[in-house]
């Protein structure tokens, strides 16, 4: 398992790493289990320490002498006191990027012995391990518990354990390197690298997104892609609601053959700084690029258009609930190779602003949901964005949808996203000439494929219905 702390062993491989990879797994998914972690970690050290360098008799020696019982605080003080083991003064450097800085640092003022790396991450560990609350006392900073404050923890405790095993050319401790894993769930995710939020996902204020790996106990490894999200962010709650119960509402199938699974990593309940959303492919997904497009043929981008209009036409016509996207741009799409190597799976995401046919679900959306829909500058994903949105007829769902797939087409069948089409200052009609050399130079000269794209962004009474837009391409593919 990859880990900011896997150089230990090659210094000592008695050192005690279990509680400090329970810590950083939990990171990110719960800070009061990564925080009882970190404590449970601190009694093994000193337990680990006074066994290594042979002061047990010494140190029950000096817990009689002085009427103590043996426990975390007694077995630092007994060890740094005597200066069997050096404890360090935090740090008060920078993380290269500017992510870590200690609460010291900023203003705050802690106890001398608080300036101290073991004794600070013990008064912050038994906020948890305790079973205190997690609340700031007035005047009393030390309570100050957050996601920031763990990271500065993890950050002061990996820095720590180089010092104390001669550790040197070390980076510094990376959040985007910590493995994230729920014992309980048996799965756990590592990560691969952190891929940049497509432009459409910012409506949604998705803060970043990684590729990972998954693993569970029942099934082999498979890849996953985790987006976060800031809890506190009312758009983000509302949205992050409709996409789950998108989700929840359906077999996972009907989004793509490449998605095997969608589930909650850390859901409003927790304690985790975000809502954390995972989707699961049984093959590597690779998101919907130019630079992919131009390695298919007009074949296999014929392909993926029609695979991409079934999964809409699944989602408007499902038994239980139908559902429409609302938002349907390339940087919804992933591709899975399948398992012949030769054509794509397309999976569709992100039903942030989904609509959905059923009692329960309020999927109106409101002034501030439109408003950041329609500030869209990026001509590459305004062009999605048909006029309904700018009227009450944006709570409509299938309209929508087919002309914002329309674009889709037009986009994958040309290898390339198009800025060319501003649509709050001409009707789109006006574009269909130009539309029409830019397929033609695509080596997209059926004329059928034009007026199927063509009809499908003309108005919206006039516009076909997803299982006719299937059967027309469908035709146009196999004549």
């Amino acid at each position: 398992m990859a880990s900011n702390f896997d150089f230990i062993k090659a210094y000592d491989e008695n050192f005690p790493t279990e509680k400090l990879y329970e810590f950083e797994c939990k990171l990110q998914i719960s800070m009061k289990s990564a925080g009882a972690s970190m404590r449970e970690f601190l009694d093994e050290f000193y337990q680990y320490c006074l066994e290594k360098l042979g002061l047990w008799d010494d140190y029950n020696t000096y817990l009689a002498e002085n009427g103590r019982e043996d426990n975390l605080g007694n077995g630092l003080f007994f060890l740094t006191k005597n200066r069997y083991i050096t404890d360090y003064p935090i740090s008060t450097e920078y993380k290269k990027g500017g992510v870590f800085k200690t609460r010291f640092a900023e203003g705050y003022k802690f106890d001398k012995e608080k300036l101290y790396v073991l004794f600070y991450l013990r008064s912050f560990g038994n906020k948890f391990h305790h079973g205190k609350k997690l609340i700031k006392k007035e005047n009393d900073p030390e309570y100050v518990i957050d996601y920031f404050h763990i990271l500065d923890c993890a950050f002061q405790l990996h820095k720590y354990i180089c010092k104390f095993l001669g550790a040197s050319g070390i980076p510094y401790f990376n959040i985007e390197k910590a493995p994230i894993e729920n014992k309980d769930a048996e799965y756990r995710f590592e990560i691969i690298r952190k891929k940049p939020v497509m432009y459409s996902r910012n409506f949604t204020n998705c803060r970043f997104e990684y590729e990972a790996m998954y693993y569970r106990s029942t099934n082999s490894p498979r890849y996953a892609i985790l987006q976060f999200f800031p809890k506190d962010d009312g758009m983000s709650r509302t949205a992050q609601k409709r996409s789950t119960t998108a989700y929840n509402e359906n077999d996972s199938i009907i989004f793509g053959r490449g998605i095997k699974d969608i589930f909650t990593v850390a859901g409003t309940e927790s304690d985790s700084e975000y809502y954390i959303l995972a989707h699961i492919f049984a093959k590597e997904p690779k998101p919907l690029t130019e630079e992919l497009l131009k390695k298919m043929s007009v074949s296999e981008r014929l392909d993926v258009a029609l695979r991409i209009a079934e999964i809409i036409r699944e989602l408007h016509n499902g038994d239980e609930v139908r559902i429409y996207h609302r938002l349907l741009n390339y940087g919804c799409i992933y591709l899975c190779e399948n398992h012949a190597g030769a054509r794509w799976y397309p999976a569709i995401t992100n039903f942030f602003f989904a609509k959905m046919d059923t009692a329960d679900q309020d999927t109106s959306l409101d002034r501030e949901q439109k408003k950041k829909i329609l500030s869209v500058k990026d001509r590459t994903v305004s062009k999605y964005i048909p006029i309904e949105w700018f009227n009450v007829a944006s709570e409509q769902g299938a309209p929508i949808d087919i002309y914002s797939l329309g674009m889709l087409f037009f986009d994958i069948l040309c290898a390339r996203f198009c800025d060319f089409i501003v649509i709050d200052s001409k009707s789109i009609g006006d574009y269909f000439p130009r539309m029409k050399n830019e397929l033609i130079s695509a080596g997209i000269a059926d004329t059928r494929l034009h007026k199927l794209i063509f009809d499908m962004l003309s108005l919206s009474m006039r516009r076909p219905d997803a299982a006719t837009v299937c059967q027309r391409l469908r035709e146009i593919i196999n004549s």
